[in-house]
């Protein structure tokens, strides 16, 4: 067995924190990871944490490229947003990737999938799941600037309104 240790950190935001589960997954250039889930049942996220778990796979997933997160919400708990702030990943080989995430899980759009840290040009991809993700995450971002640069959006916090509904939005189709 291959064992990946995942360290998820939330970030110091007041608001930062959740009572809902958080699912982790890996991509690697030989494969993808099962969902574990991050600490514990009936653990709270809160600002500040660091988490852990332990993915075991059968085989070596290669260079760890990507990381999934999937927020799901605990019933009889409020579905508080979480802020992600960075995730660490330690291969059984005992290399160390590092994911600066400073992102969002809320209510309607609860997964992300964070690349490894270090900015790269677009002709430095030279893996094709992280051209696609490139792709996904430029289609995304195109969406929202199309729909803030239409009126009546002037106004910056209608503006946001908005771009939140159209990230949202996707889940729904």
């Amino acid at each position: 067995m291959m064992d990946y240790i995942i360290s998820v950190v939330t970030s110091r935001k007041p608001d930062a924190g959740t009572y809902s589960r958080v699912f982790v997954s890996l991509i690697g250039t030989e494969g993808t990871s099962d969902e574990s889930e991050v600490g514990r049942e009936n653990v709270y996220l809160s600002p500040g944490s660091k988490c852990s778990t332990k993915i075991s796979c059968h085989h070596n997933l290669g260079k760890i490229l990507l990381v999934t997160l999937r927020k799901e919400q605990v019933v009889s708990f409020p579905d508080l947003n979480w802020h992600c702030q960075d995730i660490w990943v330690e291969a059984p080989d005992g290399q160390k990737y590092y994911f600066p995430c400073n992102k969002w899980l809320c209510k309607d759009s609860n997964t992300i999938t964070v690349r490894e840290g270090w900015a790269r040009k677009l002709n430095e991809d030279d893996v094709k799941q992280l051209q696609d993700h490139r792709i996904r995450e430029l289609e995304e971002k195109r969406k929202i600037y199309k729909v803030l640069s239409q009126p009546p959006y002037r106004d910056r916090q209608a503006a946001w309104a908005c771009a939140d509904d159209v990230l949202t939005s996707k889940n729904r189709m």
